[in-house]
């Protein structure tokens, strides 16, 4: 099944059977920022964690200013992401379906359980005006044919701003609009919010 997986950068270790294979790439690969006198320099264009960070997502941790902890997802599914995104089948395509889901929810029909992905959505959009507003990311625009999304904008920003924008993309990047742990993606959208409209 595979050796635990201690987070290169969160710290905690993932060990849920098969799984295991997925959280030793799908992680943060980049240090969070430090701030000096308050405020943090941004030298890149794409700040923010790597796209596919689920394992620190489950396990609750990775976010800034926020304490989480492990989903329920991760808690009670022997082999995590083998289960939901395969299932039995050996679904190959990764994608999860709601059949692999309905083994625990059997009245399952849609993803967004309990209004959970929508609420998610509203608060990412939410979050992007005001990293927008705050100056630190741009807002959609295209380049060479292609559509350029959150993309942050160098420069110097008080560091709750950083925050908000590393929270922002951490959620973004889990890609799961907030079922691999909804109160932790909830609460990371929340606080960036608050840190962003001073209150």
């Amino acid at each position: 099944a595979g050796q635990p997986v201690v987070m290169e950068y969160s710290g905690g270790t993932f060990d849920k059977g098969a799984g295991n294979l997925c959280a030793s790439c799908h992680q943060i690969r980049n240090e969070q920022p430090v701030a000096a006198g308050g405020m943090i320099e941004l030298t890149s264009t794409r700040f923010g964690t790597h796209y596919g960070a689920e394992a620190p997502m489950l396990l609750g941790e990775g976010g800034i200013g926020v304490t989480g902890s492990p989903s329920v997802h991760y808690q009670t599914i022997d082999d995590s992401c083998v289960t939901c995104h395969m299932g039995e089948a050996s679904n190959h395509t990764y994608e999860p379906t709601v059949a692999n889901c309905q083994a625990c929810h059997a009245d399952l029909d849609t993803f967004d359980r309990n209004g959970v992905q929508t609420e998610i959505q509203a608060l990412l959009d939410e979050v992007k005006t005001l990293l927008i507003s705050n100056g630190i990311m741009t807002a959609d625009y295209e380049e060479n044919g292609e559509i350029q999304h959150d993309r942050s904008v160098e420069g110097v920003y008080p560091e709750e701003v950083v925050w908000a924008m590393w929270n922002y993309s951490f959620v973004l990047n889990d890609q799961s609009k907030g079922v691999h742990n909804p109160p932790y993606a909830k609460a990371l959208l929340e606080n960036a919010k608050e840190a962003l409209t001073g209150g």
